[in-house]
């Protein structure tokens, strides 16, 4: 969801109708269509082009590309004690 101090879209060009121009940049996935207003969205979402994968797990050779993709896998650990 989109938001600004005074007010919630979940409609993506609604919020960019109605974002003041400075809020509007848009950042665009140089590989594929996905576009996003922030640049750490653009950022993880690059890591799947790459394979980049840079929040290892301490208990298996697993990595991921969000330290939250991480603390959700830790769960299976701690099921397996």
């Amino acid at each position: 969801m989109h938001s600004l101090p005074f007010c919630n879209f979940q409609d993506f060009a609604l919020f960019y109708k109605h974002a003041p121009l400075k809020q509007r940049k848009i950042h665009r996935c140089t590989i594929c269509n996905y576009s996003t207003p922030k640049t750490t969205n653009l950022n993880t979402h690059m890591m799947m082009h790459t394979g980049q994968k840079p929040f290892k797990c301490i208990h298996c050779p697993k990595s991921f590309t969000t330290k939250s993709n991480l603390k959700q896998h830790y769960l299976v650990h701690l099921r397996m004690k």
